[in-house]
């Protein structure tokens, strides 16, 4: 169990003062980089986290139809991350529209979609 943990920079180095088990030692490195002690994620939460990563460089340019289309093609995809952001591209591709009738159902589906998002998070 770790008792203590202090990391310095100095110079451009990290120094580091630990008191953990030698088992937790051999973890640092990973930690101290910003990673995860934990195994690596499982294939279906790669896939979501690049599913979420190609969604906000859309969300980022503005290309509410073509994520609409990218999020739709991914919406089997059970994570709440990905849900979360195909519920706000429908509202946004909602908001830009004039016409009521599609307005409409895109804020339904929106509905539907943050329900499921709900759901897995």
């Amino acid at each position: 169990v770790p008792k203590a943990f202090l990391v310095l920079p100095a110079a451009g180095f990290l120094h580091s003062i630990s008191l953990f088990k030698t088992a937790e030692c051999l973890k640092m490195p990973k930690l101290l980089s910003g990673g995860s002690s934990a195994e690596p994620a499982n294939p279906e939460e790669e896939k979501a986290k690049a599913i979420v990563k190609a969604a906000d460089a859309l969300y980022d340019e503005h290309k509410f139809d073509k994520l609409v289309a990218y999020l739709r093609e991914n919406s089997s995809v059970q994570d709440s991350d990905v849900q979360w952001r195909f519920a706000r591209a429908l509202l946004d591709k909602a908001k830009l529209t004039e016409d009521k009738a599609v307005k409409k159902e895109l804020t339904l589906e929106a509905f539907q979609v943050s329900k499921k998002a709900l759901e897995l998070n």
